[in-house]
């Protein structure tokens, strides 16, 4: 049925009429309401229908952004409702794959960049909510590039920071899957990820070579084989 409402609005949008923003708006706002009435949870079917409508406004936004702006109140109300959900654990996985779509389709980014990097760094104390975690932070290293540039070094400071809170808080565990999103953020501009590291504390930039040590020592133990060299080689040299 999404792909369905998505044609629909792609159809709707490439025929613009006077009416058709306070009818798109108007849609939203009655799926604000079917959310709203999904989250009493007084059916068995409630929960279905509550994920099923976060996905449904996500399409509706995404597939017609000129219409819904983030000034418009519907869609503050929404990136509100989608944030609360992300903090529940029975919608925390669709809510983060909904913020994930809308973050790179670049709407409401500074909301859902502030949330997302609390939600890392300091997330509710909820169980079930390591998987939502894994995809924020995915989330967040592919936005960053889409960062316009000036806002870019200040963003990967605060990602960084928040990556690595969280391994702080989850413990080894966590190295190679932060390891991971370490690199894709070194890959995308080294050069503003050795000022972003230089802009960390001590505690954090140690933290930092001790994670990607360990995707070292992973990394030989799988490539090295008899006198072949690893295929990987990180140089932990943080300051230059």
């Amino acid at each position: 049925t999404l792909p369905i409402l998505r044609r629909f609005i792609v159809s709707t949008v490439a025929d613009v009429q006077p009416e058709t923003h306070s009818q798109l708006i108007n849609t939203l706002k009655r799926f604000q309401l079917i959310l709203r009435n999904a989250q009493k949870r007084e059916t068995e079917a409630s929960l279905a229908c509550e994920k099923n409508t976060l996905l449904a406004c996500t399409v509706l936004i995404t597939t017609a952004p000129d219409v819904f702006v983030d000034t418009d109140a519907a869609v503050n109300k929404f990136v509100e409702d989608l944030c609360e959900c992300l903090e529940s654990r029975m919608t925390s996985r669709v809510a983060a794959g909904c913020i994930r779509t809308l973050l790179m389709a670049n709407i409401a980014p500074r909301h859902f960049l502030t949330h997302a990097l609390a939600f890392l760094s300091a997330p509710p104390e909820i169980e079930g909510l390591d998987e939502s975690r894994t995809l924020v932070a995915q989330t967040l290293t592919a936005y960053n590039p889409r960062i316009p540039a000036e806002g870019r070094l200040p963003a990967l400071v605060m990602v960084l920071s928040a990556l690595l809170q969280r391994v702080e808080q989850g413990g080894p565990t966590l190295h190679q899957e932060t390891a991971t999103r370490i690199l894709e953020l070194a890959t995308t501009d080294n050069a503003s990820f050795r000022t972003a590291i230089n802009a960390l504390s001590n505690a954090h930039r140690s933290l930092l070579e001790r994670i990607l040590k360990a995707r070292a020592g992973a990394q030989v133990s799988q490539d090295t084989n008899g006198d072949t060299e690893p295929t990987i080689a990180l140089k932990m040299n943080f300051g230059g």
